[in-house]
């Protein structure tokens, strides 16, 4: 039988006329395996359910951690990467270029049973001046942290004030929790942190998409074209079992100043 807009669709087979098309229920069920199909779809679903329910306090805001930084990623309107076919000592060259700049976007945390997420926007003149703002659960309203040639500081959502040696020994001592902020500088553009030693793995373009350093391994996932620059989108960090961190760049803006 045809089906269109004007057609006359017989009542016992269950299909109901709307104003954007046809829903056949009764029809449907008369498909051979329909009800296979639909039994191991609803099996799946009660399972997923199942196991979520099972799920307790941080491995639940993992999980949707995960969801949403997977969401952040695939809605995300970057341009797409040059792809331009040079070497790395060419690429990285133009990256060094690239001597100021802001970021933002979204970061989650893991920390052993600890999860976080926060947006971010991370500005940076050199290695030692930079300044990374946390909003929400990791900032609780907001966190910021200021590096200068005299140390780092740490101003509270509540006004307080903290100095330390170091972002990491500072955010681990407030805040519980800690970010490779002393090497972001570098690591964000794709490139090494200088003096130390390394191991990188490229692609057909020579984008970096693994690094290790400094007890570290770092995942580029995705790149985006940023003027004449190929950045990275998407970036997955880990240390050790327990520490994991995802960052989401949603916007670059390049040689800048604050």
């Amino acid at each position: 039988m045809k089906f269109f807009n004007d057609a006359v669709i017989p009542a016992k087979a269950g299909i109901q006329k709307k104003k954007f098309g046809f829903v056949w229920p009764g029809l449907l069920k008369t498909i051979p395996g329909f009800h296979r199909y639909a039994a191991r779809k609803s099996a799946t679903r009660n399972s997923f359910l199942t196991n979520l329910s099972r799920l307790r306090g941080n491995d639940v805001r993992v999980v949707i951690l995960l969801i949403l930084c997977s969401f952040l990623a695939a809605c995300s309107t970057t341009t797409p990467p040059l792809n331009q076919n040079v070497s790395w000592h060419a690429r990285s060259q133009q990256l060094a270029t690239i001597t100021a700049f802001t970021i933002h976007g979204a970061v989650a945390l893991r920390d052993g049973k600890q999860a976080q997420n926060a947006s971010f926007y991370f500005t940076a003149q050199n290695a030692s001046h930079y300044r990374l703002a946390l909003y929400g659960p990791l900032g609780v309203g907001r966190t910021t942290l200021i590096g200068t040639d005299n140390g780092v500081t740490l101003q509270m959502s509540n006004g307080k004030v903290y100095s330390a040696d170091s972002p990491e020994e500072l955010m681990r001592e407030q805040l519980g929790w800690s970010l490779p902020v002393s090497n972001l500088y570098y690591w964000v553009r794709g490139l090494p942190a200088p003096h130390t030693r390394h191991h990188q793995q490229f692609d057909a373009y020579h984008h970096v998409i693994e690094m290790q350093q400094q007890g570290w391994h770092i995942d580029y996932e995705n790149y985006m074209q940023v003027g004449n620059f190929d950045l990275p989108a998407k970036i997955r960090w880990q240390r050790g079992k327990n520490l994991r961190a995802v960052l989401v760049i949603s916007s670059w803006k390049v040689n800048d100043s604050y």
